[in-house]
């Protein structure tokens, strides 16, 4: 009897402890998010901007250019304005340019290769 008391007691325990825990996942969904077009400087990565402006979740998308280093960086828009951020990235010496990436549901974008020549086909359908 005893034995299953403590069984009990202990699944009780374990069950109230693991309903407790918090989640650090990122509350933001896509909705939340807009995107920027930022060209650096040749070199630099877009590490050092996500770690000063964390408050307004930059995070680096990807690269959309090599040769330019130009990245696709996104941020919560409930948590600043894209003038107010621009303004903000202009003052880093290691942003060349920093434009607002304004989505469109109407844009279809397909790329391919042939041999040693590639193509990209853009096109508003």
């Amino acid at each position: 009897m005893r034995l299953a008391m403590l069984l009990v007691c202990s699944l009780l325990i374990f069950s109230a402890c693991k309903s407790s825990k918090t989640t650090t996942e990122d509350p933001s969904t896509d909705e939340d998010r807009s995107f920027l077009l930022v060209l650096l400087q040749p070199n630099v990565t877009p590490g050092q901007l996500e770690n000063d402006l964390k408050e307004y979740g930059l995070k680096a998308e990807g690269r959309t250019s090599k040769s330019q280093n130009q990245w696709q960086l996104s941020y919560l828009s409930n948590s600043i304005g894209y003038k107010e951020l621009l303004a903000t990235l202009s003052r880093y010496e290691s942003v060349l340019d920093a434009s607002l990436l304004e989505a469109s549901k109407d844009v279809k974008v397909s790329s391919g290769t042939s041999g040693k020549k590639g193509k990209i086909n853009i096109s508003n359908k």
